[in-house]
């Protein structure tokens, strides 16, 4: 083989080579291209799958703003109103007791005012009920007027000034001037008998107006108290009389329901006074008993017979036939 021909070849091999390694960087060009575009459409459309999200963030941020901005107001509104309610409230609502004692006797007194004007008043397992009147005089001062019923007729009618103080933490006071005497009686200071005024200023503060001396009660703030009920122990019971009996008392107008629980207490319950205490039945001799005051319960015995749905009571100085119920409250019971 001559020198020319030798050359000739290697001309076209390293051509070849050429050709070949061209052909080779166009292919990886193209392939790095392709991943290119690849990566930036992939870029861009989590470019647009961010802005797109941080948008709607945008969006959902600004429709929560309003709803957010809407319960700080309900909550910090909700906050004013009950610490005004616990600091500042001049609401008598809520019940009060007063003991206090005037020569040896004690006077324990416990009144409970609703919302709707409605008052009671608590002694041991009796509780009547009648309504209240809140009101201002004509120089500024605080009136309450008080009036309990029994059977539709007036038995407490009366009116004080009122002074309320403190709050729910240190606990509230109310201050009552007893202008009509439901435990002090007010005195006419030109004719005052000393000795009687002695014990009572003694037991109470006062003032004086146009020749008379009013007294000041003071009630704290307390929990309605629960009926105080002294049961018999090993009471015997009768389990026909267990349940609601409802006595019409047409003649008098005014009905009342007598509930026997079997755990050996009763409920009286009339229009406007309610009886809570223990009982025992046993040969047909009922005996009941209330505590209205002190810790010594009062008690009564009557003869009685259950008849299918009747209930009648006899004794000699009343008698009554009442008709099973499952309602105690069988009658109209509107305090007025």
């Amino acid at each position: 083989m001559s020198i020319k021909s030798n050359t000739e070849q290697e001309h076209s091999d390293v051509t070849d080579n050429i050709s070949k390694a061209e052909g080779d960087d166009a292919s990886d060009i193209i392939d790095d291209l392709t991943d290119d575009i690849k990566d930036a459409s992939e870029s861009e459309a989590a470019e647009t799958a961010k802005a797109e999200s941080h948008t709607r963030a945008i969006a959902v941020t600004r429709m929560r703003a309003p709803i957010i901005i809407a319960g700080v107001i309900l909550i910090a509104t909700i906050l004013f109103f009950a610490a005004w309610s616990c600091f500042f409230s001049k609401s008598i609502k809520g019940s009060w007791n007063c003991d206090v004692t005037i020569d040896s006797v004690n006077f324990n007194t416990t009144f409970t005012f609703d919302d709707d004007n409605v008052c009671r008043y608590h002694a041991g397992g009796l509780t009547y009920n009648g309504v209240y009147k809140v009101s201002q005089t004509d120089d500024g001062r605080d009136k309450l007027n008080i009036t309990l019923t029994y059977l539709g007729q007036p038995i407490l009618e009366k009116e004080f000034y009122y002074t309320l103080s403190g709050n729910e933490f240190s606990g509230r006071q109310l201050e009552l001037t007893d202008l009509s005497g439901l435990i002090f009686p007010p005195d006419n200071i030109s004719s005052e008998v000393k000795s009687e005024v002695d014990a009572k200023k003694k037991a109470a503060d006062y003032i004086e107006e146009n020749d008379v001396r009013y007294y000041i009660i003071n009630f704290s703030s307390v929990t309605e108290p629960e009926p105080k009920i002294e049961k018999y122990d090993n009471a015997s019971k009768d389990k026909k009389l267990v349940g609601i009996w409802y006595d019409k008392n047409e003649a008098s107008g005014y009905g009342c329901t007598f509930t026997f629980n079997d755990d050996g207490t009763y409920e009286l319950i009339y229009k406007d006074v309610e009886y809570k205490g223990a009982y025992k039945a046993e040969n047909g001799k009922l005996t009941y008993n209330i505590v209205t005051g002190g810790d010594t319960p009062s008690e009564q015995t009557m003869d009685y017979t259950v008849d299918g749905d009747k209930l009648t009571f006899s004794s000699e100085a009343y008698s009554s036939t009442l008709t099973k119920t499952d309602n105690k409250y069988a009658f109209e019971r509107e305090i007025k």
